[in-house]
């Protein structure tokens, strides 16, 4: 029989190896799961002040720790679970941040925090029907809310004077909420005034309605599940969150973004005729489809050889065209077509076979049209460049072991170039060689290394490419979106307040403890 201390470092040695202590005495929790943070709520916090905020997500064991993308942005884990302080030093942009919860088992994904001049309006339940509205004064005002449950609905009351406009916009999608949110307009009554489910970019709602006489009327909040579901019911988690801007009209649009060359209205756009020849990239033309049945023509000059990308700005600005876009030579002949891309407004990357004349047609894809139906159409030539992005936002990476990071190389508009690509901001104890990607090349790995006696790391890398015949230097990046389809239905999000991020995580967990030696044997 063993002798009692003998059976006390056995037990002990099995507990340790099974992940049955804590690990109190080592520094690290044995049994740690890399932290799950959704959201926080609010996710919106005024500049210049500590708040408390809720999460939504999963932490075992608490605390956690945050890292934010700015110094002054410091946010801690309080005592109870799930609950953090946000403080916002002197320095700290308005606008959306990047944070993440870690440990030393890894990070979570990337989420948001959003850094407001002033408190946003909190929420008030109970307030799902029209009866129970939470009344918002004055306007402007932005309010942070959350549809906590399923079947949740949010009302507010507004006061307007006859003739006034009240325009609304919720960010919900854009904060990677998993709802796709409906804002619907009612009197006291409840009889429906105005109501909308995309603004246009993206599923996020706006509407703008104009009052005709003075009175209270009440703007709801609901929504259904995104991904969609296979169930047509009202949505809510502790993830939905949302804020809802609300303001006195008129309704404004997003602000076309410069082109180069000269910008036309459709009907001055020049005929082409000999008196007055066709234009040549870059310019831009915009224009309507005011008819259901309209498609807009206008020609333009192009000689052989010449790399074009002709595109529409409409969703993208807001309005409800879903637009098509063609290219035709001179006899009629249609050389390329498309109705989308990378977002909700069709793209088109051509080559001219010949040179001469051809012709851009714009039509509407579901054959709708109005006063409201307006686009840019933008021709321009090729801007050669790269997006090299990698699709996991964090890698991990043990003490006497490799990983590979997989880079996707997008060669858009015909770049062609040699490059040397290389990680930043490693630690000491960890390599990565670097390498060389062909001019080619669409994707290729760059192989993490950590020392067997590596100490735990957790933060975050970086990857950048130089241009091997020069000191250009570009820089992969983590894409939040997504622009996936399943059954036809979009996944993922394809708009949001930080589309990417360059700050790519590393976990170095600590290694094992050593096996205990077995004790010797008794006689």
């Amino acid at each position: 029989m063993k002798p009692p201390r003998v059976r006390v470092l056995l037990r002990l040695a099995r507990a340790v190896c099974l992940g049955l202590f804590s690990g109190a005495g080592l520094g690290v929790s044995l049994s740690a799961a890399v932290p799950k943070l959704d959201q926080l709520f609010p996710i919106a916090v005024p500049a210049g002040a500590t708040t408390v905020v809720g999460s939504a997500g999963k932490f075992e064991p608490w605390p956690v720790t945050v890292w934010t993308d700015t110094p002054g942005l410091v946010i801690r884990a309080e005592k109870d679970a799930g609950k953090f302080s946000v403080e916002v030093g002197a320095g700290v942009s308005a606008g959306p941040h990047l944070i993440r919860a870690y440990n030393h088992a890894g990070a979570s994904a990337p989420r948001f925090v959003i850094v407001t001049a002033r408190p946003d309006v909190a929420e008030v339940e109970p307030n799902d029907d029209v009866a129970k509205a939470q009344r918002i004064a004055p306007l402007p005002a932005t309010i942070g809310g959350r549809l906590g449950k399923a079947g949740d609905v949010d009302s507010y009351a507004v006061t307007l004077s006859a003739d006034q406009t009240l325009v609304a916009a919720l960010d919900a999608y854009v904060l990677a909420s998993p709802v796709d949110a409906v804002l619907r307009l009612v009197d006291a009554t409840g009889r429906e005034l105005a109501f909308n489910h995309d603004n246009g970019r993206n599923l996020d709602p706006a509407l703008a309605w104009t009052a005709p006489a003075a009175g209270t009327y009440v703007l709801q909040v609901f929504g259904f599940a995104h991904p969609a579901t296979s169930d047509v019911k009202f949505t809510g988690s502790e993830a939905c969150v949302y804020r809802l801007h609300l303001g006195l009209g008129p309704q404004a649009r997003p602000v076309p973004p410069a082109v180069d060359g000269p910008e036309f209205t459709a009907p001055n756009f020049p005929a082409g005729t000999a008196a007055q020849p066709a234009p040549a990239a870059p310019f831009a033309v915009t224009g309507g489809i005011e008819r259901i049945g309209d498609e807009h023509r206008f020609a333009f000059a192009a000689a052989k050889g010449d790399r074009l990308v002709l595109e529409i700005q409409s969703a993208s600005l807001g309005f409800p065209l879903d637009a098509w876009l063609a290219v035709k030579n001179a006899a009629g002949k249609e050389l390329v077509r498309n109705d989308d891309s990378a977002g909700a407004d069709p793209v088109v990357e051509w080559t001219a076979p010949e040179s001469g004349t051809f012709t851009a047609v714009v039509g509407s894809v579901l054959h709708r049209a109005g006063s409201d139906y307006r686009y840019r159409l933008y021709v321009r030539a090729a801007r050669p460049r790269l997006q090299a992005v990698i699709a996991e936002p964090g890698f991990t990476v043990e003490p006497g072991k490799s990983t590979a990071i997989k880079v996707t190389a997008r060669r858009l508009e015909g770049f062609k170039t040699k490059l040397v690509a290389s990680v930043t901001g490693l630690p000491d104890d960890v390599c990565a060689p670097p390498v060389e990607v062909g001019e080619s090349a669409k994707e290729f790995s760059l192989q993490l290394t950590a020392d067997p006696a590596a100490k735990p790391f957790s933060g975050p890398i970086g990857i950048v490419l130089r241009e091997a015949n020069s000191d250009t230097l570009r820089t992969a990046v983590h894409e939040l979106i997504s622009t996936a389809l399943d059954n036809g239905v979009p996944q993922g999000f394809r708009d949001l307040v930080i589309p990417a991020t360059e700050q790519i995580w590393l976990t170095v967990p600590p290694a094992p403890p050593a096996k205990p030696t077995p004790p010797p044997k008794t006689p």
